[in-house]
């Protein structure tokens, strides 16, 4: 039985359909009760803020999922601390010094003294872990292409509205399609591979370079509502606080883009899958009508 906690979310459902499709028992983990799931896989609820539901959840399996994070739920005492520190600190306690396999979805660069509070939460949830003695594998993972990329730039202009882009635009980042990442979770999960992946798309891009080529690909014209790096920064101290999973983008959106971060893959081992698909592959799998001379309304950045 693998466990996949983070169940309902962009990656934890694609692990959850491609586990059971090739023959695995699965408990698909979450905050709420799951009544339309694959054949193979059964729900089960858990909060990882709060640790008396986990050990129930992962107590008889042989392997285990961390796909849940503290990034952008909503509400207070919601985020990275309480989710990917403490919670998964419960995790570790609860399988600690067993066999149990864990796969635990990181970020790249994460550290105690990061200057984000999900880096810091992300690289106390892999101490906890490695403390615990488990056999482990650590996905430090890019931005994934189809929430950065696909929700917040592309499907606003397909719909015929602004993609909104925090800051200058020019600050080069790398992306990873969650559907390679779901793909190569599944192979950690089946080779109880250990030791730590970065996991990095194949293009290092701007949010100004993906927002051209989305409006080429739609035949339309860039439509941009930019958002300032000093406004940015008021909205992320002030209305950021009070909508704390909001702040947190806009925080982690503005470190982006005052610094040029591009990834160059790394060495993966021998029959592990390479993240391959680009952004235009997420676009056209994703937008339909596209590159058929879809026009949007208006013109210009503003």
């Amino acid at each position: 039985m693998i466990a996949v906690i983070g169940s309902s979310g962009l990656l934890g459902a694609r692990v959850v359909e491609r586990l059971t499709a090739k023959g695995h028992e699965v408990l698909a983990a979450g905050r709420k009760e799951r009544t339309s799931l694959p054949v193979g896989a059964r729900s089960a609820v858990v909060d990882l803020r709060k640790p008396e539901s986990i050990h129930a959840v992962v107590k008889d399996v042989d392997a285990v999922v961390v796909a849940a994070h503290g990034l952008n739920p909503p509400g207070w005492r919601n985020g990275p601390r309480q989710v990917d520190d403490r919670g998964v600190a419960a995790i570790a306690e609860s399988i600690a010094e067993s066999d149990t396999h864990v796969t635990f979805l990181s970020v790249l660069g994460p550290s105690i003294d990061h200057e984000l509070e999900f880096w810091r939460a992300k690289r106390k949830g892999e101490m906890h872990l490695e403390r615990s003695g488990v056999p482990l594998a650590v996905l430090r993972c890019s931005a994934f292409m189809e929430f950065h990329a696909l929700e917040l730039l592309a499907r606003p202009l397909k719909n015929g509205k602004k993609a909104t882009v925090i800051g200058r635009g020019d600050g080069v980042r790398n992306m990873v399609s969650v559907e390679d990442v779901a793909n190569l979770v599944v192979w950690t999960v089946e080779n109880r591979h250990t030791g730590c992946l970065e996991v990095v798309g194949p293009d290092n891009t701007t949010p100004n370079e993906d927002v051209a080529a989305i409006a080429h690909l739609l035949g339309a014209t860039p439509r941009v509502m930019r958002i300032g790096p000093g406004f940015a920064r008021f909205l992320s101290l002030i209305p950021g606080k009070l909508v704390p999973n909001i702040g947190r983008i806009i925080e982690i959106s503005l470190h982006d883009d005052a610094r040029d971060q591009p990834r160059e893959p790394a060495d993966f081992p021998d029959g592990a899958p390479v993240p391959s698909r680009t952004l235009i592959e997420v676009f056209r799998d994703n937008l339909a009508d596209v590159g058929h001379g879809a026009t949007c309304k208006g013109s210009g950045n503003g």
